[in-house]
């Protein structure tokens, strides 16, 4: 990592029309051959404007960091990534303490850090400076990368520097192949492999743990404890060059980050949500969460529904407050565990608003007891408030489904009697409801075959727009086509790309069997009925030899029609498995054979449709196309011949 050796132009001011934004601009530079070496950078010297914005968020309790880096060196930056490093250090003046181990933050509830850790945090563990730091990373600008680490001393060269360096380069070492800092650790024996960092420009370290839990320590051991390993901790964030994109001469990148301090004695509320969305049905509510307190044995989390919005100033004025939780440590502080609860809302009234269908807010916070018996440092003479918590309620959700060309230009999709499909294909549904437009399972439906509440299903397998017919690309479905409605703006909005037919290679070939339900009675009871004779088979002839992944849909295009033009509407079923079967009046996926490396060019759909090695006739029939009378079509049926087409759709978009 490369600082920059002259800063000119600095600029720092108030906002002209907020005077608690405070703005910081300078133009960088990286002229030291060395760096610019280190870097590959043959254009010249590196040049950066920076536009540095510092504000309180709305509720006043953290502040915002933003910065917009802009390229100003007449050359293409490409490549190139950001990175900072923060001491983890806390305590009075003269008595600080550098050896305090970070914890991963609370679970993000929505964001692009949703359902995993939304940063890291700090606290001091004793109340001789009671402050807990908080650094949250789940916004769009904020790193994708960090850690906890040791804080990585800077390297200054000299003239008889083995690796080149002059005694003017300073180096951070933040990056490594292999996400080690050996050189700064030395000889330290707890890190025998040099102190943790990131493991190449994309290496995302405890931003990219699968299973990491908030409260978790992520690096180091209790700073309260005298075997201690780390005696210098810090943390690492990075902006990786994935994410900093394409940075030619002009372009701006945006970073950024929430930071912010509270009392290290006061209760910290959190919840396992900040969306429901409640049925009329229900007789309780359930707002789970946990509660920590360092140095009160007890603390009570209350509840508000709707009325004045409950703030951490007017919290302990609040009359007839509503408990919710009263929870009581075993032992005296420190504690440093969060206490968990269920947090079930049973009052009639208030399960009575909370179901009526409506949007509404529940106000979660905690207020600790004074006690002045536990020993010192860790008496308290007046009540704490915690961090206030809202829950949205029945909050609508609105999800666009956009139709695009390979370029990403939206298409113009028509039915097949030419009539429009509308393009976005809009859902509607509440926060926080699972969704999953990603859904190609054997017997799926495309999404236009479906209300616009039902947030299940795929696009369309084939579409046809300006007379040109294209197939879903699924090589580039949406990463969040499948997760629950938590958008911050209350939108969602999904890119689904087709490519033309033609694209495809035209290596694939179908061809259809003749179905023939035989003869039944007029009085025919309501039911599922076999195949009585096929003619031919259902065979996909799939001649890609680099992919031989594909998808079968089935349709009832044409309904069982007899000669007088009268119908049997959904009469035409398709058995998926067991006793499933799926109506076939709007496209179902039947088939997909996802083994693209498959060494067969020929996959006989129809073999399925029997059990094995018996004759296929109905008594055998286990899936395929079926008969199906209902109380619907029953009382249509009349003597005569019935006939209907099913459209076969293969596709190779996977």
């Amino acid at each position: 990592m490369i600082q920059f050796d002259d800063i000119k132009h600095i600029h720092m001011y108030a906002d002209s029309t907020n005077a608690k934004i405070i703005h910081l601009d300078y133009d960088g530079y990286i002229t030291n051959p060395y760096y610019l070496q280190l870097l590959r950078i043959s254009g010249g010297p590196i040049a950066l404007r920076v536009r540095t914005q510092l504000e309180p968020s709305t509720d006043n309790r953290t502040m915002a960091l933003n910065q917009q880096v802009t390229n100003i060196s007449g050359q293409d930056l490409t490549g190139i990534f950001f990175s900072r490093q923060l001491d983890v250090r806390i305590g009075p003046t003269g008595n600080q303490q550098d050896n305090v181990p970070p914890y991963y933050g609370a679970l993000a509830q929505s964001g692009p850090r949703q359902g995993k850790p939304q940063g890291i945090y700090f606290r001091s563990p004793t109340l001789a400076s009671p402050y807990t730091m908080q650094f949250n990373f789940n916004s769009t600008h904020s790193p994708d990368s960090w850690r906890g680490t040791n804080w990585i001393q800077r390297y200054q060269g000299d003239v008889a520097d083995v690796f080149g360096r002059t005694a003017q380069s300073y180096i951070d070492d933040y990056v490594t192949d292999t996400g080690y800092n050996k050189y700064r650790a030395g000889s330290n024996t707890n890190f025998p492999n040099g102190f943790p960092v990131f493991q190449g420009p994309e290496g995302k370290g405890n931003a990219g743990v699968a299973d990491a839990k908030p409260d978790q320590l992520l690096f180091g051991e209790d700073a309260a404890s005298s075997t201690s390993i780390v005696t210098d901790s810090g943390i690492l964030m990075k902006w990786s060059p994935s994410q900093v994109g394409p940075f030619k001469d002009g372009d701006t990148f945006e970073m950024g980050y929430n930071s912010g301090a509270n009392t290290g004695s006061a209760p910290v509320l959190r919840t396992n949500q900040t969306f429901l969305h409640i049925p009329n049905t229900a007789k309780t509510v359930a707002t789970p969460g946990s509660v920590f307190d360092l140095n009160s044995n007890q603390v009570t989390v209350y509840y508000q529904v709707d009325g004045e919005p409950v703030t951490s100033s007017n919290a302990l004025a609040i009359a007839n407050k509503k408990t919710l939780f009263a929870a009581k440590y075993p032992a005296n502080p420190p504690h440093s565990t969060y206490l968990p609860f269920a947090g079930h809302i049973s009052d009639p009234a208030d399960v009575q608003t909370l179901t009526d269908g409506k949007e509404h807010t529940i106000y979660l916070y905690a207020i600790d007891t004074s006690d002045n018996s536990v020993p010192d440092p860790y008496k308290q003479d007046s009540q704490l408030i915690s961090n206030v918590i809202q829950i949205a309620v029945n909050r609508p959700a609105t999800v666009n489904i956009h139709l695009l060309d390979a370029a990403g230009a939206a298409l113009a999709p028509t039915q097949a009697d030419g009539s429009a499909i509308a393009n976005p294909v809009v859902k509607n549904g509440v926060m926080p409801d699972p969704y999953n437009f990603n859904d190609f399972a054997i017997g799926s439906t495309s999404i236009l075959a479906t209300p616009a509440t039902t947030l299940q299903g795929h696009p369309l397998l084939t579409l046809t727009s300006a007379g040109q017919q294209y197939d879903l690309d699924q090589t580039r479905l949406p990463s969040n086509g499948q997760g629950t409605l938590t958008p911050a703006s209350g939108t969602l909005d999904l890119n689904y790309y087709y490519k033309k037919h033609s694209d495809t290679g035209g290596l694939l070939k179908l061809t259809v069997p003749t179905i023939d339900f035989g003869q039944q009675p007029l009085n025919l009871g309501i039911g599922s009925y076999p195949i009585s004779s096929l003619t031919g088979s259902l065979v996909v002839t799939n001649q890609n030899t680099t992919n031989k992944s594909f998808q079968l849909s089935a349709q009832a295009t044409t309904p069982l029609t007899n000669a007088a033009g009268q119908t049997l509407p959904g009469a035409l079923g398709y058995q998926l498995s067991g006793t499933t079967v799926a109506d076939l009046s709007d496209p179902v996926i039947i088939y997909a054979n996802t083994n693209a490396a498959a060494s067969d060019t020929t996959f006989n759909i129809s073999n399925g449709w029997w059990q094995a090695s018996k004759p296929q006739t109905g008594d055998y029939q286990i899936g395929g196309p079926r008969l199906q009378i209902n109380a619907v079509n029953k009382p249509a049926i009349s003597a005569g011949k019935y006939t209907g087409v099913i459209t076969w759709t293969v596709t190779n978009g996977l």
